[in-house]
């Protein structure tokens, strides 16, 4: 596809890894202290620009480090769940921003490309530790098209290739606060 369709870093194949280029392996990951592992770990990486957006490889990337524990998968053809029990503590994030604190300028995006004509991408300005409802609505405020933008999540698409030529809005809401910007599908 054009670039206008797909920008450079829609796919994984638009990067390449160079060994010793930065302090990451080819997982995303490295051995390094965290708080729950005073002793060291293997860690994966969240992946963000000098912006605070998300980038490829994001957390995890095309390969995996170590073995794929497959004991809990299902056998092929079955419904039986392909689940991984882990059998270690896990820390659960609890985010420190409450819903009823937010401002319009904790939902700002930016869409493109603009005008679209086969995918319309919406990205945050930065992650944020709460989940964001994503409406397309047209002219007449009847929402076309939505999804959520989940916690840690800066982006996330559209497609406009099956909707009519015209301006719409894009309407980004957590708890009672929302913000709206307008794209135009050729």
């Amino acid at each position: 596809p054009s670039l206008a369709a797909a920008p450079l870093g829609a796919y994984a194949e638009d990067y390449e890894f160079i060994q010793g280029s930065g302090m990451l392996d080819i997982h995303n990951g490295r051995e390094c202290v965290t708080p729950e592992y005073p002793d060291g770990t293997y860690a994966y990486f969240a992946t963000i620009d000098t912006d605070g957006n998300s980038v490829f490889p994001y957390i995890i990337g095309p390969t995996y480090y170590g073995i794929v524990e497959t004991d809990n998968f299902g056998s092929p053809g079955t419904t039986t769940s392909t689940n991984v029990t882990i059998d270690e503590p896990v820390t659960t994030y609890t985010p420190s921003v409450y819903l009823d604190e937010l401002e319009p300028s904790d939902l700002e995006i930016i869409t493109y490309p603009n005008p679209a004509s086969d995918l319309l991408v919406i990205q945050s300005t930065v992650a944020k530790p709460f989940d964001r409802t994503v409406e397309l609505l047209d002219a007449n405020g009847k929402i076309v098209i939505g999804q959520v933008l989940h916690q840690g999540s800066t982006m996330c698409y559209f497609d406009a290739s099956t909707l009519y030529s015209g301006t719409y809005l894009v309407k980004i809401s957590a708890g009672k606060v929302s913000t709206t910007s307008k794209v135009i599908i050729q």
